[in-house]
């Protein structure tokens, strides 16, 4: 129950939530980095100066992002509560179609605006994810083996971004068809 209120609270965290959120996250994970990527370094200090950096600049950026597309979601759903959002957004993913036909509209709602963003600007995520890829692998060849994980990390992002639009159009049939049987 009590991660379910977390992930309610979330929906409507202010931008400042998600900066920290991500600035935390990716200040991990570049000062995890620093240390995979030269383990005998005399000076780990910098390396947890830099992860900190980067984890500020990243969450400044993704912050407001992350908080604007949450909010947006809770808009697309119309009026639910935080507990029916829930559902509604996990119904527009994955599992049975939801029974309340409320929540149902709704998840296809979700379903269809996640495709929306997913179709907004697609190419170019395909080509940034392969370059950063692509750059990935001398650095796995050359270097610290870890660098594998990224590519691996990578590789798969670009296979979630070619199979989650055909994924969600499944869905959205699923989704719909079953309002349309309740129409009928």
């Amino acid at each position: 129950m009590r991660s379910t209120a977390v992930r309610a609270y979330l929906q409507i965290a202010p931008r400042w939530v998600w900066s920290l959120i991500n600035c935390l996250l990716s200040a991990g994970m570049f000062t995890t980095f620093g240390w995979i990527d030269d383990p005998a370094s005399e000076h780990p200090f910098r390396k947890v100066v830099l992860g900190l950096g980067m984890g500020v600049v990243i969450g400044a950026i993704t912050g407001p992002m992350s908080a604007r597309r949450q909010r947006g979601f809770a808009v697309v759903a119309g009026d639910l509560s935080n507990v029916d959002l829930l559902v509604a957004r996990r119904a527009s993913r994955r599992g049975p179609a939801p029974l309340d036909r409320e929540i149902r509209h709704a998840a296809a709602r979700l379903a269809d605006s996640e495709l929306d963003i997913l179709d907004h600007r697609r190419g170019l995520r395909l080509i940034a994810g392969g370059a950063v890829t692509v750059i990935y692998i001398p650095f796995a060849l050359t270097s610290s083996p870890w660098w594998w994980a990224f590519v691996v990390l990578f590789v798969g992002l670009l296979a979630a971004e070619l199979w989650m639009p055909g994924h969600l159009r499944r869905r959205l049939t699923l989704l719909t068809a079953d309002a349309d049987a309740d129409a009928g």
